[in-house]
């Protein structure tokens, strides 16, 4: 082995020592990033889990409102077919009100004129 000047030594000392601490450091940090990213997935899933709840109560939320839309506008329907029933009704018993009316005024004139007749 050829003999070397004690700088190159030493430099070659410090240079393995770094390339040591720089394997130590990555070790390290590896195992540093493997337990973060659990502690994240960890994290993650419990939002998730969360979040997916909360789509399920929105989406059923949804379909409840859906369906009362649908009653509601079945109920406003059936009500507008209701009111139409009702105002051809109205309108049928208001000709035939009048109808009874001009029959009153009839009879009343007549039954006047049979007085009228009677009395002489």
């Amino acid at each position: 082995m050829p003999n070397l000047p004690p700088a190159v030594l030493l430099l070659l000392a410090a240079l393995a020592g770094l390339l040591a601490g720089l394997l130590l450091l990555y070790l390290i940090a590896r195992g540093w990033i493997a337990r973060a990213q659990l502690a994240g997935r960890a994290s993650r899933d419990a939002e998730v889990a969360t979040l997916a709840e909360q789509r399920e109560a929105a989406v059923t939320r949804g379909s409840e409102l859906a369906a009362r839309i649908e009653r509601y506008e079945r109920d406003w329907n059936s009500a507008e077919q209701n009111l139409r029933k009702l105002s051809a009704h109205a309108a049928s018993q208001q000709t035939q009100a009048e109808q009874l009316g001009h029959q009153l005024a009839d009879a009343v004139a007549d039954a006047t004129k049979r007085r009228c007749v009677w009395s002489n």
